[in-house]
């Protein structure tokens, strides 16, 4: 029966089916004919969403970035970053991460991060005259930052599933977002000398405390939200409302670009995409309960231990499958399938559930950067008007490297856990 079941998702999902009704289709058709309760149904379609707390930052973080892109945010961070740091080698590719790591700080997307900023960064350096590919492959990887550095609401998902903190896994992210903006940088330093890209002219100080002065406000966004949560002013999920509210404040009161009509198309697009997201984790809790009923991790887990020996072994094997799914499944439903049955797996072999998180979690986001189904190289694609093909072999260096830097946080856990440790 559960490979009827799985047949039914997979069907209905090759022939357009959204992932989320598949889900649907395949767990209630589980439900209605193995005999399982059917009031256990009902129950999971209202707690599975509705009895936590955290997952309420999902939609929130969704609205916060949505009003940053329309609000102006984008214009005055990408302005700052290119008197800050336009003048090193490699110029706009090094803004491009920047940007990318200040953006991160308020909308924890990376297709947020893509599409807000993106439009602008992929101009900036057509007309500077670096090459395309080079340009869509650095704002495709730097856009990934956008789920590791906080907040991210891939940590929510990850959070609530393994039943960790949101707060602690939002503060793991930190150092290894920094890592991965710094080696990000050090290839575009190396790849600016080879081809001898330009490098913009270096700004007065006076042209660098004019564009900090404009951009102050949204640089203060992350500084409120980081701290409110290590100083335990707000919890995570709190801190998707204050994240809400200041964006809100910003693009009608202080940049002022957003009027009434602005207001309800941003709070329009952030419902149709938050419900879309909000129905699929709901649905895929179905899914999850019925794995659990058939006690699909635990024989996972119980299978692995006896044929794997390796701590090593088993993390290879975790990555290996989530790249796998990451090229054909979408982020979210990828991570509300795979992690309930690898938790159990990687308690067994003693591995950092917080540090699992943080690698697990880039190994996903990197989905999005694969095809077939890598959501930023079609956005992509259609701001440079490139294939999509030429943009898939421009990323696999970058591609390549988030591998080596998700293995390294997961299986050295002191990277992730430095700053959690520190608030306790």
């Amino acid at each position: 029966m559960m490979g009827i079941m799985v047949a039914i998702i997979v069907v209905l999902a090759l022939i357009g089916v959204p992932m989320s009704f598949s889900v649907l289709a395949g767990s209630a058709w589980y439900f209605l004919s193995s005999g399982m309760p059917q009031t256990l149904l009902i129950q999971r379609l209202i707690m599975s969403v509705g009895d936590s707390f955290s997952m309420l930052a999902i939609p929130f973080f969704m609205l916060a970035g949505t009003i940053m892109n329309a609000g102006g945010v984008a214009t005055r961070i990408f302005d700052f970053c290119n008197t800050l740091v336009g003048d090193i080698p490699g110029g706009l590719g090094h803004v491009n991460v920047f940007c990318s790591v200040i953006f991160a700080g308020m909308s924890g997307s990376a297709l947020a991060d893509t599409g807000g900023i993106g439009a602008i960064e992929l101009k900036a350096m057509k007309e500077a005259g670096f090459d395309d590919d080079f340009s869509a492959a650095i704002t495709g990887a730097s856009s990934c930052l956008g789920p590791i550095i906080p907040p991210s609401t891939g940590m929510v998902l990850y959070a609530m599933m393994a039943e960790e903190s949101v707060g602690k896994l939002f503060i793991a992210g930190v150092i290894p977002g920094i890592i991965m903006a710094a080696v990000m940088c050090g290839m575009i330093y190396v790849t600016a000398k080879k081809r001898n890209y330009p490098v913009n002219k270096r700004a007065t100080l006076k042209e660098r405390g004019r564009a900090l002065w404009r951009a102050i406000p949204a640089l203060l966004s992350p500084v409120i939200l980081l701290s409110g949560i290590l100083l335990g002013i707000f919890s995570a999920t709190e801190a998707s409302v204050v994240c809400c509210v200041y964006s809100l404040f910003l693009g009608v009161v202080v940049y002022r670009e957003m009027d009434l009509k602005g207001i309800y198309n941003v709070f329009l697009d952030t419902l149709k995409s938050s419900g879309m997201v909000m129905a699929l984790v709901t649905f895929s809790m179905l899914l999850a309960s019925i794995l659990n009923f058939r006690q699909v991790p635990q024989s996972i887990a119980a299978f692995a231990v006896a044929n794997i020996s390796s701590k090593y072994g088993i993390v290879l094997c975790c990555m290996a499958l989530i790249i796998v799914a990451g090229m054909v499944i979408d982020v979210t439903p990828a991570m509300l399938i795979l992690i309930p049955i690898m938790l159990p797996v990687i308690r067994s072999y003693g591995i950092n559930p917080i540090s699992f998180g943080v690698g697990s979690t880039l190994l996903f986001s990197q989905g999005l950067l694969t095809p077939p189904v890598g959501s930023i190289l079609y956005v992509l694609a259609d701001y440079t008007k490139m294939p999509v093909t030429r943009i898939s072999k421009a990323v696999i260096p970058y591609v390549i490297v988030f591998m080596i830097l998700a293995f390294c946080f997961i299986t050295i856990p002191g990277i992730c856990n430095f700053l959690p440790g520190l608030m306790q």
